[in-house]
């Protein structure tokens, strides 16, 4: 399982993938909340604009997006067959800012609870 922060880049790994590269490589993303598996092409596509999959096989996502959260599968295979496969399963998060006080309290009364306001 892997952690993100929103807006920062995100490399994942083919772990086991050879040192050279493979014969053929397939990263694929499920989110839950469309069709059951995206394709993430090494050719380039509609996910170049979000994640490129680099020479070593790693997918480099530059700005990680709440749309990124899921699992991740890579497959390696290389020119003898040997197939490897690597999953991550990633979540994405944001940190919290500051709260403010939206609907301030027009009167504080001193010795009584008082509601300051809402957040």
């Amino acid at each position: 399982n892997i952690t993100a922060r929103i807006g920062k880049p995100l490399v994942l790994n083919c772990r086991g993938a050879p040192k050279k590269p493979p014969q053929q490589l397939e990263w694929k993303l499920n989110t839950g909340r469309t069709e059951a598996w995206k394709v993430l092409s090494p050719q380039g596509g509609p996910w170049d604009s979000v994640a490129r999959v680099l020479p070593n096989g790693s997918l480099l996502l530059p700005a990680v997006g709440i749309q990124d959260e899921g699992t991740f599968r890579c497959r390696a295979t290389s020119r003898n067959g040997k197939e490897t496969r690597s999953t991550y399963q990633v979540r994405v998060y944001q940190i919290p800012g500051k709260p403010e006080i939206i609907n301030p309290a027009s009167e504080l009364m001193a010795g009584v609870p008082n509601k300051v306001g809402t957040c």
